[in-house]
């Protein structure tokens, strides 16, 4: 059988409309996924499959692939690093707020009703900080109504347990939100 009419079989044909049709334009669509989401390689490398000519396609897709792999994937990981690390940032940040601060970042801010702020409650607030004196400003959020007024205290403050709890036992369990 002469080689021209192995070209002309059916099979042949199949191959040939498979390598140099279909699989080119597949195989990018499998490749795109290595690169993060929302990442502008993804489009262009769909658009770009076929603006090469035909006959060299399955070259250019075998590169992109290895591109794929090194940049799509490095990019991906370093995306999902970022990611957690934010995470964390955003967890240890919940942490801190429920605790009223950030162990030493920023001044505590304590919140307190305009009908809670009694002569004898601001004086037990008064006790309390000078027994828990350090190194922290203290803030307090009066608050009545829609609004709210932020007055400084001159008793700087070290955060502990025991502040807090004293804290929440004379003004409440939302005190330090």
């Amino acid at each position: 059988m002469p080689a021209v009419d192995l070209l002309l079989t059916p099979l042949a044909f199949f191959v040939a409309v498979l390598i140099w049709g279909v699989l080119p334009g597949a195989a990018i669509r499998l490749i795109v996924r290595l690169y993060p989401k929302g990442h502008e390689r993804r489009k262009e490398l769909v658009s770009e499959v076929y603006a090469v000519p035909i006959w060299e396609r399955p070259f250019w897709v075998a590169s992109q692939l290895e591109l794929g792999l090194v940049e799509g994937v490095t990019l991906r990981h370093d995306r999902a690093r970022r990611k957690s690390r934010g995470r964390l940032a955003v967890e240890a940040g919940a942490f801190a707020d429920s605790l009223g601060t950030g162990f030493g970042v920023g001044p505590l801010v304590i919140s307190m009703t305009e009908e809670r702020a009694t002569t004898d409650v601001v004086a037990a607030l008064s006790e309390v900080l000078i027994r828990h004196s350090g190194g922290n400003e203290v803030r307090l959020k009066l608050v009545g109504g829609p609004s709210a007024r932020l007055f400084e205290i001159p008793y700087p403050v070290r955060i502990s347990a025991d502040l807090y709890g004293e804290l929440r036992f004379l003004l409440g369990p939302n005190c330090l939100r």
